[in-house]
């Protein structure tokens, strides 16, 4: 069974969580700033901290139900599940609903932006 959302449906926040992931452990106050800058997050002092617990959280839990039931967590993409935890926590930006299918914008824009700051 797969659970993961359909990525042609994704908001901005969903969108660009899924372009920083991949090296969020590594730059994790970058990422932030990112989507501080993006406008799909609002500002919090240790938003990064915010941001790498929720995603440390998801990935044992993911680990935990992948180890002990052969299946990943559900809830959809693990990007969805913490733009849920954003959202929960209030912290949804203003530009956080515009749409960006398969993260196609957030991916390039992301790529620069590392590559700009690192």
């Amino acid at each position: 069974m797969n659970t993961m959302e359909d990525p042609a449906h994704w908001d901005t926040l969903t969108a660009s969580l899924d372009a920083c992931l991949p090296s969020l452990e590594q730059h994790v106050e970058l990422s932030w700033k990112f989507l501080v800058t993006e406008q799909v997050v609002i500002d919090k002092e240790h938003g990064h901290q915010f941001l790498l617990d929720a995603w440390r959280r998801d990935s044992d839990n993911q680990a935990s139900l992948t180890r002990e039931f052969g299946m990943p967590p559900p809830g959809g993409s693990q990007a969805l599940r913490i733009a849920q935890e954003i959202t929960a926590a209030s912290l949804r930006g203003p530009r956080a609903e515009e749409k960006d299918p398969w993260a196609a914008k957030a991916r390039e824009r992301f790529t620069a932006w590392l590559r700009g700051n690192l």
